[in-house]
């Protein structure tokens, strides 16, 4: 996602401004962000901003990649109402929810692979150009997101020293740290 032409250059520190990034966006203190396809209607929404989209870059393996997003139907052990809960699953991811609902509202892309010409027409008559997401799957350069032990340690590890590092507390090297905090934790 990319801000067109009238970007606030002033490069202030909002980072750890409680300001949240599509607000920033917004204001014209970030010129790009990365973002997932779920807030893409949030960006075009700003008042007077002009908004694109960007595939990622081909990488050193000479393609693109994106990590496939998706959600897992869940029904909570303490529900007190498992029946209830099993028919809105059950509907949620029907062909009558995904394609009818999901795919017409342009909010996210369907579960259901049918819909997802649905969501490209959606997004299309709102002015939104999806291609750079679509992309990956018709390229086949998505790849779900790893599963590993200790993942919690992992994302605090990583979160803190991101945070650190955009918040210019930390330079870049303090990834090194950080690459042998997660390492131990595999040991």
């Amino acid at each position: 996602m990319f801000r067109l032409p009238d970007v606030d250059q002033r490069g202030q520190d909002i980072v750890n401004s409680g300001v949240g990034q599509i607000d920033a966006y917004g204001a014209g203190k970030y010129a790009m962000v990365t973002e997932g396809s779920w807030n893409t209607k949030s960006y075009w929404a700003l008042k007077d901003v002009k908004s694109a989209l960007a595939p990622t870059p081909v990488g050193p393996i000479g393609k693109r990649a994106s990590l496939f997003n998706g959600l897992a139907d869940n029904i909570s052990a303490s529900t007190d109402n498992p029946e209830a809960a099993w028919a809105w699953v059950k509907f949620l991811g029907s062909p009558a929810c995904q394609e009818e609902i999901v795919a017409k509202e342009a909010t996210v892309f369907p579960a259901i692979k049918t819909a997802t010409a649905k969501a490209e027409q959606a997004f299309a008559a709102a002015g939104i150009d999806v291609k750079p997401f679509t992309m990956h799957v018709q390229e086949g350069t998505t790849h779900l997101a790893p599963i590993a032990d200790h993942w919690a340690d992992v994302t605090a590890t990583m979160t803190e020293t991101m945070d650190s590092i955009f918040s210019f507390k930390s330079d870049v090297n303090a990834l090194d740290q950080a690459n042998a905090t997660v390492n131990g934790l595999f040991g």
